[in-house]
């Protein structure tokens, strides 16, 4: 996994702001989000992945990368 380079800081700052965060954070240590090199990409590809399975999810963001110029590469 190729967590993004904010990703420490974001982990001690959501750890410091909620205690739920926190506990969750430390459950799922070993986890990250994969880095696309954009936050905003990385955020979007993070919930349409939570939302629906991989392969939808893998469809859906083809058609915003084709349709949506913010999102080309």
């Amino acid at each position: 996994m190729n967590p993004p380079p904010y990703w420490k800081n974001a982990i001690i700052y959501l750890s410091d702001k909620d205690k739920i965060m926190a506990q969750l954070i430390t459950t799922y240590r070993n986890e990250s989000v994969t880095s696309y090199h954009n936050p905003f990409h990385t955020l979007v590809r993070a919930i349409i992945g939570q939302q629906i399975s991989v392969k939808a999810a893998d469809y859906i963001w083809r058609r915003l990368e084709l349709n949506i110029p913010i999102f080309s590469p």
